[in-house]
């Protein structure tokens, strides 16, 4: 094929250039001329490759097109963001282009080692000066697979509590709380220890509420049983668990353990918050840790402790 492209350069160039070019001897005839049945032979022995490799290039660019429409749709009812679709889609198509530009050029008997040094040097060069950012599509890859998490989900990443935003190739998006933005390397994000709110279907809110210890905690068990249960974002099943928690130092700390939807687990707990208060209160139960009094008696040379009354 390749002294065939000569060839043609040959003849289309003028009379003093076609001199100084050495024509293939398969071109020639046996007089050492190049004739119209010497080239009729020699684009003969030769089209069966030429077609082969045309073949080659049309069959290929219309699998490649049925198999890109298809992944596209397998990418478009996944969770993927965008950014992972384009990404996937350039590459198979890549791949595709490689494979039939080196199948065409196999066939036509084209040497491809040449150009595979070339390949070879060209992704060492290019590796070395991406690296970091190789390191976190890497990372991407890893998170897209494992799938620790998905938009929408309330996660802890490496210290840092917000909702995902958006999974890119090299970054991952956290919406804060307080609706700040946060960019985080998908390298670090793989690698650091990640904690996911939402990754089950129900949480548990743990409370540890504070009487004082003269005050009747069978009564304050009451309040908060009738308070929980009133409470229509608190799961019934499994029952919520209310009983004396600990004897602390200054308070006698009730717990209270309940389970709710991920997405109802703080409303409800800034809800039984306030209608515990709101219920104490009004029952003249005491709220929070008593006031610890410390006496020193110099005579003796001792310190006393009791509870403020």
């Amino acid at each position: 094929m390749t002294r065939l492209l000569y060839m043609l350069a040959a003849t289309s160039s003028g009379s003093s250039s076609s001199s100084a070019l050495e024509i293939p001897e398969e071109i020639k005839d046996p007089s050492g001329a190049v004739t119209a049945d010497s080239l009729f032979r020699f684009l003969k022995e030769h089209l069966p490759a030429i077609l082969t490799a045309l073949a080659i290039i049309v069959v290929g660019y219309i699998v490649m097109k049925v198999a890109l429409s298809f992944f596209e749709k397998v990418l478009q009812r996944s969770k993927l963001q965008p950014s992972f679709h384009r990404f996937f889609v350039s590459a198979i198509k890549l791949v595709f282009w490689l494979l039939i530009l080196f199948t065409a050029g196999g066939s036509l008997g084209i040497d491809l080692s040449s150009f595979l040094a070339v390949f070879s040097v060209a992704g060492l060069a290019i590796s070395l000066a991406v690296k970091d950012s190789l390191t976190d599509v890497a990372g991407g890859l890893q998170i897209l697979f494992a799938k620790p998490f998905a938009v929408g989900d309330f996660v802890e990443l490496d210290g840092i509590s917000g909702t995902v935003q958006e999974i890119g190739i090299v970054y991952t998006k956290l919406s804060t709380i307080d609706n700040r933005g946060i960019y985080l390397p998908n390298s670090q994000v793989s690698s650091s220890k990640i904690i996911n709110c939402s990754s089950e279907t129900m949480r548990m809110l743990d409370l540890r509420i504070p009487i004082r210890y003269d005050d009747d905690y069978q009564l304050a068990k009451d309040l908060l049983h009738q308070i929980v249960y009133a409470d229509e974002k608190a799961y019934k099943d499994p029952a919520p668990l209310i009983r004396v928690g600990e004897y602390g130092d200054t308070s006698l700390n009730i717990l209270l353990r309940v389970w709710a939807a991920p997405d109802d687990l703080y409303p409800l707990k800034y809800d039984l918050l306030e209608h515990i208060k709101t219920a104490f209160d009004s029952a003249g139960l005491h709220l929070g840790k008593g006031q610890l009094q410390i006496a020193l008696d110099d005579s003796a040379g001792t310190v006393k402790k009791r509870l403020a009354p």
